[in-house]
């Protein structure tokens, strides 16, 4: 071995064939485990010019043949370098401390030669590589799921660093990998503390995720967030292999296109279609010829398709089905210059169209509650205050009826307005509800047409609100000795027959009869009011009767209509109030009654009114009959 001292260096040299200092007879007492100590480098002389030079190992004895040494820091040799290092351990430092080598200071670099562990900054390593600083730990854990390399540190953002350094004009570029401290307040660009982050420093170009493509591996990129990879579905997953190579899934695992959502999608920006690099609207596609985009700004929101030539259209389709062609139905305009499809109408036309294959063409507003629920139709005007041209009701009684220059059709077909039919007119009953020009010229109840003018003429009809429908004009059958429910009506001119739908809302009735009755003080009478069919329209119930013989009697009643329709529907309020005098007094003796029939009253049918008494026995002594029934319309 060969020791040189140069510029306050010591350099040990061990040659190839060497001999161990044990075995050397100048180290008198010395054995293989005795520590070996170069300390002093003042104790190692130089020439005066500050060469180096040579010394033996009898030179060097009385160093050797100490154990241990005690000095100062100014004592320390600055550089250890030895080279020829062999397998033969020809500089065995070996301290009596576990085996373990100390450079430096105990707070320097430790070498644990039994556990085979390396410590930097620390006495006792606890891992392979085991470096330890005041805030931080690098560590190498073998034993940790397959083994891992760590960075733990209690303050800012512990992190692995990778860095590319200046070049020319190029800065210094990081990327780094690590998480930020839970008391950090300086770093709040890595996140949330506590979050894990990949970082690309300031002057990186740019953060490249690759998974490379392999001959027989999958080659996916896959995001978790709040949950592991086991069995379940990733949040993001970008296929990498494959012809679906480049898909992107979010929330699953098998995209089968570039985007693939299995979920609802919410897109508060706006998105572009088929090549449109710069969107205007939150939905945009453009063609060569064509555009399709959704404006919410405009009046609350509407989808356009704007397009130059042809007839551009929004369309649904059913494909063809067994025997059944594939059909259409379109809602577009053609064009100003379109000269190849005239079956959509006029240029600059928009248009419904059901295709050729289509069945029909509906035009649907059900009934709701609480809506008016019609179908209206503006030609030439706004729908803001005007009267459409053409109305359909959809609820209530008139649902159905069709008004033309009304809203308020009253019959099936409603004409506001003069009318042309320009062929023939079959009605089963012809209703004028307006007095037209009278030509007294006529004969009364017929219908004429003016050579001259054209015009249609009939007598004056009666007012619009009090007409006679029906008049009694002999005595009913009088009810006597029976307990048998029997009518009080006897023929007449007119009629007491409402036909089917022959009501409207707010339809009033008067009623009137007279007539003359006996009866014996036990006796009581029922006067029912119904119809034919035995809807029970009012009645005074069963009234306790007084002597009477051969005394006036009369029927006052009256009927309002309040809803049409069927049954359950339509609706009728009836009352009146039956009298007669008694044989001991003038005064007037009866009952008074009301009632609304909403149950089983049916305007969509035919009506026929029946007044009707009942006497509780047979007594002979037990009379009633009509003298006189009008039946009027006021209202």
């Amino acid at each position: 071995m060969e020791i040189i001292i140069y510029s306050n260096r010591v350099f040990i040299v061990m040659p190839i064939i060497y001999q161990r200092l044990t075995e050397r007879t100048l180290a008198t007492g010395a054995t293989k485990d005795d520590l070996i100590h170069i300390v002093i480098p003042s104790d190692i002389s130089q020439d005066p010019d500050g060469s180096s030079y040579k010394i033996t190992l009898e030179q060097l004895q009385p160093v050797f043949s100490a154990n241990t040494f005690t000095g100062g820091s100014s004592n320390c040799i600055t550089d250890l370098y030895t080279s020829n290092i062999h397998s033969c351990s020809p500089l065995n430092i070996n301290p009596l401390d576990e085996g373990n080598v100390y450079f430096g200071s105990t707070s320097g670099v430790t070498i644990d030669v039994t556990n085979s562990r390396l410590g930097i900054g620390t006495e006792n390593p606890q891992y392979p590589l085991d470096v330890v600083n005041t805030d931080s730990r690098l560590y190498y854990d073998p034993t940790s799921v397959g083994g891992r390399f760590a960075i733990s540190g209690v303050t800012n953002v512990p992190r692995f660093n990778v860095e590319v350094p200046p070049y020319l004009t190029k800065l210094r570029a990081t990327l780094s990998l690590g998480m930020r401290a839970w008391d950090d307040l300086l770093y709040p660009d890595y996140g949330n503390p506590g979050d894990a982050h990949i970082y690309a420093g300031v002057n990186a170009y740019g953060l490249n995720i690759i998974s490379e493509y392999g001959a027989t591996s999958e080659d996916y990129i896959r995001f978790y967030a709040g949950q592991d990879a086991y069995g379940t579905v990733p949040d993001i997953h970008i296929q990498g292999s494959g012809g679906t190579r480049g898909n992107v899934g979010i929330a699953t695992a098998s995209p089968k296109e570039k985007l693939h959502v299995s979920g609802n999608t919410l897109i508060t920006g706006y998105l572009g279609l088929n090549n449109n690099n710069n969107p205007q609207y939150v939905l945009d596609a453009i063609g060569t010829q064509s555009r399709m985009y959704y404006d919410s700004e405009s009046f609350g929101g509407r989808i356009l398709l704007s397009g130059n030539t042809n007839v551009p259209r929004i369309g649904v389709a059913i494909s063809s089905y067994l025997t059944k062609p594939t059909t259409g139905f379109e809602l577009g305009m053609r064009t100003w210059n379109d000269a190849t499809y005239p079956g959509y109408g006029k240029v600059g036309d928009a248009f419904f169209y059901a295709g050729v294959e289509t069945n029909g063409f509906n035009v649907l507003n059900p009934t709701g509650t609480g809506t008016e629920d019609y179908i209206r139709f503006y030609a030439g005007q706004l729908a803001n205050g005007n009267t459409p041209d053409m109305h359909i009701q959809g609820s209530g009684t008139t649902r159905g009826y069709i008004g033309i220059g009304t809203s308020v059709p009253t019959q099936k077909l409603h004409v506001s307005g003069n009318t042309i039919i320009s062929s023939g007119l079959t009605a089963s009953t012809l209703n004028v509800s307006s007095t037209p020009t009278t030509d007294t010229g006529t004969t009364v109840n017929y219908l004429t047409r003016d050579g001259s003018t054209g015009e249609v003429k009939v007598k004056t009809i009666p007012g619009s609100t009090v007409y006679g429908l029906f008049s009694q004009t002999g005595n009913s059958v009088a009810v006597s000795a029976t307990t048998v429910e029997t009518t009080l009506i006897s023929g007449g001119v007119g009629s007491i027959i409402i036909p089917a739908n022959g009501f409207s809302v707010g339809d009033g009735f008067h009623g009137v009869l007279i007539g003359h009755i006996s009866c014996v003080g036990t006796a009581t009478l029922h006067i029912r009011i119904k119809t034919v069919s035995g809807v029970l329209l009012a009645e005074t119930g069963v009234m306790a009767m007084e002597a009477a013989t051969n005394k006036h009697w009369k029927l006052d009643v009256n009927f309002t209509v309040r809803q049409v329709g069927a049954a359950t529907v339509a609706s009728i309020a009836s009352g009146g109030l039956f009298s007669y005098t008694k044989n001991s007094g003038l005064n007037f003796e009866g009952v008074n009654f009301s009632l609304v029939e909403n149950t089983t009253f049916d305007t969509t049918i035919s009506n026929t009114l029946v007044v009707t008494a009942q006497w509780n026995t047979n007594n002979a002594g037990n009379s009633i009959y009509s003298e006189i029934f009008t039946l009027n319309k006021i209202y």
